[in-house]
């Protein structure tokens, strides 16, 4: 073993990943080569170092590549760009939110003389804002998904093609006996067809050793050789994989199933949302109800972001209640920790089930 890596806790709590020594070699040989990273090369890192994306991609892709690390205590947007061209970096990783919050912030020289020519992380972003990014920061944009699980995963190819929204394909290793396999199958464990949503697994010579002291749960993630992730995407005819959700993430409204990462991509588009997260609330008529906690860049009512949303998604994805917040609770890798916004939506709707009372806004 090399490390026990924490997962993101975000729905619980986290478990200890065992890794290896030879996962972590095959992972920075395989970033090298998934972001050509070539010898000289700086690679910027503001992710914590206990977090996979610095232990395995950036540090040991370096390595790989005789390239360098220039590590930054934190991701701050105030100071990303001029960091980008003190440092004189060429390769940045990023996580959940970080370029959208760079987006909308407002345009300085910096973000376009520095020297970065390509950032790799997700979610993919959504509609143009792939365009958007490359052309106002001048650089290539390519996503993926991976887990401290298993850090192949899925991912664009630098001079491959690039679709709207899609993770890419399989990544692979430069030698071809190591081969990482993808599938999207059902409840029941079975294939579904092109264009379905399903569990996404992975199966590969790179994949953990199980959960430090839980063989149970190890068990229930490792099935017949294949990694079940818990992400939820489609797949089209190409063998392009698009994400959808966290299994545990999806809400279910009269009987259809609504993705939080969807409303919460329409939401952030909005010019005056810094960003959102989105959770479902128990209903008064049965199942859920679609709710968001939202950080405002700019003033902005309930009512307009729940017209926003009705005008881009089907009516039932909209959300029925909005509340605003300074800042979302989130782990030291970024991401929001939803179990804890389910605990204060329960409590917000406990101390006033009137939806108009307390900044709470009910669409009619």
């Amino acid at each position: 073993l090399i490390s026990f890596i924490s997962t993101s806790g975000t729905t619980g709590r986290p478990k200890a990943v065992m890794q290896t020594h030879g996962n972590y070699v095959l992972t920075g040989e395989g970033y090298m080569n998934w972001v050509d990273l070539k010898r000289g090369e700086r690679i910027y890192c503001c992710l914590p170092l206990f977090h996979i994306n610095s232990q395995a991609y950036t540090v040991m892709g370096a390595i790989a590549a005789r390239a360098s690390v220039v590590l930054v205590e934190r991701f701050s947007a105030s100071r990303f760009w001029s960091d980008m061209v003190h440092h004189r970096v060429n390769v940045f990783n990023y996580i959940g939110s970080m370029l959208a919050i760079l987006l909308k912030r407002d345009p300085a020289p910096e973000e376009r003389s520095h020297s970065v020519r390509l950032t790799y992380g997700g979610p993919a972003p959504l509609g143009n804002q792939r365009q958007e990014i490359e052309r106002r920061f001048g650089l290539t944009l390519i996503s993926g998904i991976g887990m401290s699980e298993t850090t192949f995963g899925l991912m664009e190819r630098v001079h491959g093609e690039h679709r709207p929204g899609s993770l890419g394909k399989p990544r692979q290793h430069p030698d071809p006996r190591i081969v990482n396999e993808a599938r999207v199958v059902d409840d029941s464990g079975c294939d579904v067809p092109p264009g379905e949503v399903g569990e996404l697994l992975f199966r590969s010579p790179v994949m953990m050793k199980g959960y430090y002291r839980d063989p149970e749960q190890t068990a229930a993630s490792i099935r017949e050789g294949w990694l079940y992730t818990g992400d939820l995407v489609r797949q089209d005819e190409d063998g392009f994989f698009y994400y959808v959700d966290r299994k545990k993430d999806i809400i279910r409204v009269r009987g259809e199933n609504v993705s939080s990462s969807e409303v919460e991509q329409v939401l952030a588009l909005h010019p005056a949302v810094q960003e959102a997260a989105v959770i479902g609330v128990p209903s008064e008529l049965t199942e859920d109800d679609v709710a968001t906690f939202v950080v405002r860049r700019s003033d902005v009512d309930e009512a307009e972001l729940i017209e926003w949303c009705r005008g881009r998604l089907a009516d039932f994805k909209a959300p029925k209640y909005v509340w605003f917040v300074d800042d979302l609770p989130k782990t030291e890798t970024q991401r929001v920790e939803k179990h804890h916004l389910r605990k204060r939506a329960a409590e917000l709707m406990s101390e006033s089930p009137d939806p108009l009372a307390k900044g709470l806004f009910a669409r009619e």
